[in-house]
């Protein structure tokens, strides 16, 4: 049994003991409320839960005010259903915490010329969970009549429940009154209600109520619940009355009510017949409106456009972001058009860029037009936005960009200025990453490796480009060569359409839909929960960084993101042992790092793959240590510019004896064998060390090589073809068979949902959270943007320079490493 139902059941037992020292305060009444006549206890999530059970604001997705009004005929001459009006607020605050508070004016029956009882409700609910939520909520009462001045001023305490163990049930409980103020009887209430098809498509709902010392302790009902095109139909009936005089018998206490809510966005409207036996014979009726920032099933709302503003380039999560707000929108019937206003790269690869231009495509596809405004475009907006329907560009504008480069540092001469000797030992041929730091220029090899993955992404972008635009690749290479371009060349060169300032995109947006229609930023409202608990969701675990051993971190000033062994284990262990996470795709954006971390994370991903269906998705580059972690067997999704392969492995240290000579500074050494200081930065290797470390590097290699063999179903020798530290594009990596498919997140993420059965819309959790500092929640509690982390910590001539020596600050001399060296931003 799960944790959060066992819970409930322990709350159910605790409140229901309390009816049993309810036997004192035998003279009273329980005072009657507007109760929403056609909503049901256990799958009212509103502010109507506020005056039925309270622990059910905790599931309020946004604020609301709501009215309610309930007329009876003159004959009537009950207080339940009771006659008059309430409304009521309700308010989601933090760390799952809801409160509202609802005033209600009940009229007695027409024959007792009384003035109306007020009432004031506040509620504090907490959802523990999307399964479980508890309430304390208190009500004041005052009363002027003489009948009823014994209730002035009294206080009553509530505590209550909300179990929805499952999308199909939810059952609710609520004691109200414990304190029995004033001769106010103590009452209990419970409600179970039933979705058929997991959805609130379809509801019936059962109620029931207590009251030990009421002259009908009883009460029962039921209701149902219909999602209709328009809004919402509901029927309700109710029997008993625990105010009912002495000698009304239970089967003369019933009422039924019917009743519509019509929505239109935020905006709800209803009303209803309310009839019964107790009623005189004449029907009543209700009415009711709420106003709220969340939006229920109602009227289609006419269409629209949305306006998305990129202003800074994507990081790696910011990125997926994106490309989840368009698959919400190609979703959205609403929508007919998508305007991108691009003010920085959209994206921060080739391959990121073709994972945009996926999703746009993916727009296009279900009749949802596109348009790009570039304001200072680069390489990859100008592939994001290769098959939009319109690109528009700033008349002061241009596209910034005459083709591929690609610029590599190398250090071995000003390391050898300063003294430091670096000292390596790599497997094999193609593993260029300690190159850098000990020559002044690639070797032949790594030469024509450059070359030949510059070739390669210029061939993808280029076709990609050529594609979307309607042109010959040959055409398209001759006119980017003559770039970079003013508005009027880019225009020229057919690479955007026409000329356009920012406050002119709405009438572009108007005239490629054929029609004016709303154009409006994508700050969705929440929408009114559609099933009850959790619905069964994907994980996206991210796999984003420079990978170490331990937990991880970002390096101050540099803006380098290390992602842990131990971080990235406890979010995919997370992922497996968690029932409502039915796949797992892991995204990885990482040039890799620490074997050992590489290993451990690989190790933990594998179990995951035995219980659940997981899919890798890889972003930019997953290289080295960032492959060894993807080779466990799942299926892998690369893009056709995704970075990959690189498998090989690479140890070393720099001796910086020299440089500590030319300080003045003396380092003694003193051990109890020959080796003890083997790792040690102020001596070199020797050669026996090199030998022996010669023979380490080549069992890490060999384990390395064994994984990938297990994880891909090859053998070793078909996997050693194709590494020796070769660096792969996505293309060529899937006819090597190191990868599966080609294709982005959005692939992916299909491909896991139909493994798990799941809805196009099955909700997404990412793991690991990212942890936000106290700065960042003072800054989100007031509603101000917090900032980038490490955003612009030094200065962008600078950063590359650091940026490269950054190995030696992030790993130790004894860690053999699996990481690609990476030749600048493809």
């Amino acid at each position: 049994m799960r944790r959060s139902t066992r819970r409930g059941l322990v709350s159910g037992a605790l409140l229901a003991a309390l009816a049993v020292s309810s036997e004192a305060g035998a003279q009273g009444f329980d005072p009657p409320r507007i109760q929403p006549p056609t909503r049901s206890l256990a799958g009212t999530d509103d502010t109507d839960a506020i005056g039925l059970v309270p622990a059910q604001l905790a599931f309020l997705p946004g604020w609301e005010l709501r009215w309610t009004h309930v007329h009876l005929p003159k004959g009537a001459d009950t207080l339940t259903p009771a006659r008059g009006d309430a409304i009521g607020f309700g308010l989601p605050l933090f760390f799952g915490l809801s409160t509202g508070v609802r005033v209600e004016s009940v009229r007695p029956p027409e024959s007792t010329p009384s003035p109306s009882l007020w009432s004031v409700n506040w509620a504090l609910a907490w959802k523990l969970s999307e399964v479980l939520s508890y309430a304390l909520d208190l009500r004041f009462w005052l009363a002027s009549d003489p009948l009823l001045e014994r209730l002035d001023g009294a206080v009553g305490l509530g505590a209550s429940f909300a179990l929805r163990p499952s999308r199909f049930a939810g059952f609710s409980f609520a004691a109200r009154d414990l304190n029995a103020p004033k001769g106010v009887h103590r009452s209990f209430v419970s409600g179970f209600a039933i979705r058929p098809l997991g959805t609130r498509t379809f509801e019936i709902g059962v109620d029931g109520s207590w009251n030990p010392l009421a002259n009908q302790r009883f009460g029962l009902g039921g209701t149902l619940g219909v999602d209709v095109p328009f809004g919402r139909a509901s029927v309700a009936f109710r029997m008993g009355d625990p105010n009912a005089p002495e000698g009304r018998d239970f089967a003369n206490a019933w009422s039924l009510t019917a009743g519509v809510e019509v929505g239109l966005l935020t905006t709800r409207l209803g009303g209803g017949i309310v009839a019964g036996k107790n009623l005189g014979g004449d029907p009543g009726w209700y009415a009711t409106a709420s106003i709220g920032g969340f939006k229920q099933p109602g009227i289609p709302e006419t269409d629209r456009a949305v306006l998305l503003r990129i202003e800074d380039t994507p990081g790696s999560r910011g990125h997926v972001h994106l490309l989840r707000k368009l698959a919400r929108l190609g979703r959205d019937p609403t929508v007919r058009a998508v305007a991108l206003v691009i003010k920085a790269d959209a994206a921060g690869s080739t391959a990121h860029a073709e994972e945009l231009a996926d999703a746009l495509d993916a727009l296009q596809k279900k009749g949802i037009k596109v348009l790009c405004h570039l304001e200072d475009g680069g390489a990859k907006s100008l592939l994001a936005c290769s098959a939009a329907d319109k690109v528009l560009v700033n008349p002061a504008g241009g596209i910034r960009f005459a083709g591929f480069r690609t610029q590599t540092m190398y250090y071995g001469t000003a390391l050898q200025k300063i003294g430091v000797e670096p000292d390596f030992i790599r497997i094999k041929e193609h593993k260029g990453a300690p190159e850098a730091f000990v020559r002044d220029g690639p070797t032949p090899q790594a030469a024509a490796n450059q070359k030949e993955l510059l070739a390669a992404i210029e061939r993808i972008y280029l076709e990609r480009l050529a594609k979307g635009k309607g042109m010959s690749v040959e055409t398209v290479r001759a006119n980017i060569a003559k770039g970079p371009f003013v508005a009027d060349e880019a225009i020229a060169a057919g690479l955007v359409h026409e000329k356009a300032f920012d406050d002119e995109v709405k009438a572009h947006v108007h005239k490629l839909v054929g029609k004016k229609l709303r154009v409006e930023a994508d700050e969705s409202e929440p929408v009114a929960p559609k099933t009850f608990g959790k619905r069964p969701r994907i994980a996206i675990v991210y796999l984003d960084g420079d990978i170490v051993d331990g937990r991880s971190q970002r390096i101050p000033l540099l803006g380098t993101k290390l992602v842990g062994s131990y971080t990235v284990a406890e979010a995919l262990d997370a992922a497996r042992t968690d029932p409502s996470i039915a796949g797992v795709v892991l995204r990885i954006e990482s040039p890799g790092g620490s074997s050992l971390a590489s290993d451990v994370m690989w190790r933990e991903a594998e179990r995951l793959s035995k219980v659940k269906p997981v899919v890798v998705s890889m972003g930019s580059v997953a290289a080295s240590g960032g492959y060894y972690a993807a080779a466990f067997g799942a299926p892998i999704y690369a893009n056709a510019g995704t970075v990959t392969g690189s498998i090989g492995i690479f140890y070393g240290k720099a001796d910086v004896s020299g440089l500590l000579g030319k300080l003045g500074v003396t380092v003694v050494t003193e051990k109890t064998a020959p080796k003890a200081d083997a790792e040690s930065l102020y001596r070199p290797f020797t050669d026996e060390e090199r030998v022996e470390l010669g023979k380490k590097v080549a069992q890490f290699y060999a384990v390395f090589l064994d994984r990938v063999a297990r994880g891909r179903k090859m053998t070793v020798d078909q996997v050693d073809a194709v590494a020796h530290g070769k660096v792969w594009l996505g293309l060529a990596a899937k006819e090597k068979g190191l990868v599966d498919h080609v294709g982005g997140l959005d692939a992916a993420l299909a491909d896991v949902r139909a493994r798990a059965g799941l809805e196009d819309d099955a909700p997404v959790s990412e793991f690991p959270q990212e942890k936000n500092g106290l700065l960042d929640v003072a800054l989100d509690l007031l509603g101000a943007e917090a900032p980038v982390p490490n955003a612009a910590a030094l200065p962008k001539a600078i950063a590359p320079y650091v940026d490269a020596l950054a190995p030696f600050a992030v790993y130790g001399p004894d860690q053999p490493l699996a990481l690609w060296e990476g030749i600048g931003t493809l």
